[in-house]
């Protein structure tokens, strides 16, 4: 009944957007302005860019969601709240394949 009863399905909608802001978020800050602070200032601009966009997106994403529940799911809001979702899986690829190409540079 995990995907068929409302309010299960919101509350776990809830846990699983906050989980993604937050591990989006520390992640980001830890890099910035953690003891790893190196790290920012050492990657390459489109990593930060799309680290930066994620970041961004997904604090969009959040508010747009809760902006839609608030005002009892008109179609636009709903449909941009999907469209922010595959904005934020775009940013977050990006991110990892930015991530990925850094890392075969510094072993150069």
């Amino acid at each position: 009944n995990f995907f068929e009863n409302t309010a299960t399905v919101q509350a776990s909608h809830r846990v699983l957007a906050m989980t993604t802001l937050g591990s989006i978020g520390l992640s980001f800050w830890y890099a910035k302005r953690g003891n790893l602070s190196t790290l920012w200032a050492n990657l390459p601009s489109p990593v930060k860019n799309f680290q930066t966009a994620t970041v961004a997106i997904a604090s969009g994403q959040v508010s747009l969601g809760i902006t839609t529940l608030l005002l009892h799911v008109p179609i636009p809001l709903a449909v941009a709240h999907q469209v922010g979702a595959l904005a934020l899986l775009g940013s977050s690829v990006g991110s990892l394949h930015a991530l990925k190409f850094a890392k075969k540079q510094a072993k150069k």
